[in-house]
């Protein structure tokens, strides 16, 4: 994974995913690269996303502006 995070600019992170919550793949993605950028998109609201994590949400369904807006 440390080759990767190399080439990795941003991670859009579903909070909603078959299997695995979106908040069991961030705290993977935080113990293999604490300062990787996620940003979680949701239709919840901020449902889904671990409490205390300050990382932009985007809520869905979003359009590409949106999605530009939050990335910058």
């Amino acid at each position: 994974f440390t080759v990767l995070r190399d080439h990795i600019d941003v991670v859009l992170l579903d909070s909603v995913l078959p299997g695995i919550s979106g908040a069991e793949v961030f705290a993977k993605l935080r113990a293999l690269s604490p300062d990787i950028p996620v940003v979680f998109c949701s239709g919840y609201g901020d449902e889904g996303v671990p409490a205390g994590v300050d990382v932009p949400v985007l809520p869905k369904p979003y359009d590409r502006d949106a999605l530009i807006e939050v990335l910058e």
